[in-house]
């Protein structure tokens, strides 16, 4: 370090020091809770324990008979529901092209059997899509679904508006391009969907399609929260209908959201949207016997080792917290050391701060040096993208650029 000044080494080393408490702080973690998710037992035992607090005595026992008794669940006449499902399918695919003047092949196909327990409506599922079919595994958030456990094989898929767009730009809901008529259209056909259906586990990926759903619900239905961090939880509503549980639906973030690193209309980072799904999904996984101890932690442990999906917070951020069958208070699972290592960042928005030195370099025409670099940003570069400030300076590059 011979050709840089003292002020520059002290950079180094206090930056390098930072990156030693940190891993050690990510090491903490994996020993204490090596799967950060709640398993689903534990999420359907506080999902209890949260339902017990809103429901009468007559509802929480049709909850606690429901999810003793789901995995018995006999399925009904596959034939039938196959061809009720077709008939709906077929009028709509002629219907649609018809009033849209789209083509045909570009229309939603459902995946899976209709008569499954589970069911997952995922609006636009795709980022690129590479076909019509909703479980289509070149469909990058379909297959982390896939991979998680959600499949043909044990659910029913489809999308809440059925034609195929290019959105990612602004990420948006194209329904907003529908004439009223074509609207209503897609709408009546996932409305009959869910109303024909069974599908008494269901799961609605993204804000579009929950906000639909919840305004069809019945006056009956219960909104349950479940706490599983300290500042996430898990979303349920119990739908009953004539005092008789019929469906226990679950609001996930859109898997989508993971790949742009931002929250959406979600006030969380992504290792906490990561959590919402894992720990919502394990639960529906429990509760049809497909729970694997493997995938407990799918998405969690996406964020935390693929750079792409890294959130902008330090990856230590989100230790999880749940209501356990012995309390009702929240029972905090964060190692000491990780709540000190969260102090060395308090940066909310590292991408917004690279921008603004990456404006300053193209003003001065030139790089900045690392001098000129806030302590907290070459800190964040380190233990929120992995950047280490000393190799970009060495090749002569620019740090704010590297992480922009």
């Amino acid at each position: 370090m011979a050709d840089y000044s003292l002020k520059d080494q002290v950079h180094f080393l206090q930056a390098q020091l930072n990156a030693v408490v940190s891993r050690i702080a990510d090491l903490e973690a994996m020993i204490g809770h090596r799967q950060e998710a709640h398993p689903g037992a534990e999420i359907t035992r506080a999902l209890l324990i949260s339902a017990r607090e809103i429901l009468t005595g007559s509802q929480f026992k049709q909850l606690n008979q429901f999810l003793s008794s789901i995995r018995k669940l006999e399925p009904l006449n596959d034939a039938s529901l196959q061809e009720s499902t077709s008939n709906l399918l077929r009028d709509f695919y002629i219907a649609e092209p018809a009033l849209s003047l789209g083509p045909e092949e570009k229309l939603v196909r459902p995946g899976g059997s209709p008569s499954a327990s589970i069911g997952i409506i995922m609006h636009c599922p795709s980022q690129n899509k590479s076909s019509n079919h909703f479980f289509d595994y070149e469909n990058p958030s379909v297959k982390l679904l896939i991979d998680k456990g959600i499949t043909t094989s044990n659910a029913y898929g489809f999308d809440w508006h059925w034609r195929s767009e290019i959105h990612e730009k602004h990420r948006k809901c194209p329904i907003r391009d529908y004439s009223p008529e074509l609207e209503s259209l897609h709408e009546v056909l996932t409305l009959e969907l869910i109303k024909t259906l069974p599908l008494p586990l269901l799961i609605i990926a993204g804000s579009c399609a929950w906000k639909r759903y919840v305004k069809t619900l019945s006056a009956q239905a219960k909104h349950v929260k479940v706490p599983i961090s300290p500042g996430a939880h898990c979303s349920f509503v119990l739908d009953y209908h004539s005092d008789q549980l019929k469906r226990i639906s679950c609001h996930i973030p859109h898997p989508e959201s993971l790949f742009y690193n931002k929250t959406l209309e979600w006030e969380l980072d992504s290792t906490d949207l990561a959590l919402v799904i894992d720990c919502s999904l394990n639960l529906v996984l429990e509760l049809t016997g497909q729970a694997s101890l493997a995938t407990t932690s799918h998405f969690v442990d996406i964020v935390r080792t693929n750079r792409k999906y890294r959130p902008k917070y330090p990856l230590t951020s989100s230790s999880p917290t749940v209501k356990h069958a012995t309390s009702d208070a929240l029972v905090s699972l964060t190692p000491s050391s990780l709540i000190n290592a969260q102090r060395y960042d308090q940066v909310c928005n590292g991408l917004t701060i690279s921008h603004a030195y990456v404006k300053e370099e193209e003003a001065l025409g030139t790089h900045l040096t690392l001098s000129q670099y806030e302590q907290s940003f070459v800190d964040l570069a380190l233990q929120a993208y992995g950047v280490v400030a000393h190799d970009v300076f060495k090749k002569g590059e620019s740090l704010a650029v590297t992480v922009k």
